[in-house]
């Protein structure tokens, strides 16, 4: 019995270190695309700490609290009406930037959205996003 119980413990770790290994060895692309994931489903903007870097936290963090729910929503107004149409990512070491082009789905206009990203710990976070509604559409 106990020997199964150890079984059942290392299987566990075992799972849960290949999960972490996985995570880490996300490319900015991916974890672009789990930031955009967590911000649908976030309640707060303590939500997206995992993919964002140190200075965008503390910049977040240093909103007043009226308007952290106003950045959260026009996050999640973005991600929820955005389709992407093309990415393009140029990576170096420890920065990449991504180019994407997007369509908004209610105004059907082209959207630019330019994401600077950073290694911190060896982790890709964001760091910056630009929105440009105009670039496209002139």
């Amino acid at each position: 019995m106990k020997i199964n119980g150890v079984l059942y413990l290392i299987i566990i770790l075992m799972s849960t270190g290949i999960t972490i290994y996985a995570a880490e060895q996300n490319g900015p692309v991916e974890v672009y695309d789990l930031y955009l994931t967590a911000i649908k489903t976030a309640d707060d903007l303590d939500d997206l700490s995992p993919y964002i870097t140190d200075r965008k936290r503390s910049a977040l963090e240093s909103l007043p609290e009226e308007n952290k729910s106003g950045s959260l929503q026009f996050k999640k107004n973005i991600a929820n009406s955005t389709v992407r149409k093309d990415i393009k990512s140029d990576i170096n070491e420890n920065e990449a930037k991504l180019t994407i082009n997007a369509v908004d789905s209610s105004s059907k206009k082209d959207v630019v959205i330019t994401v600077t990203m950073l290694k911190e710990g060896g982790e890709w976070k964001v760091d910056k996003e630009e929105f440009d509604f105009t670039i496209a559409n002139n």
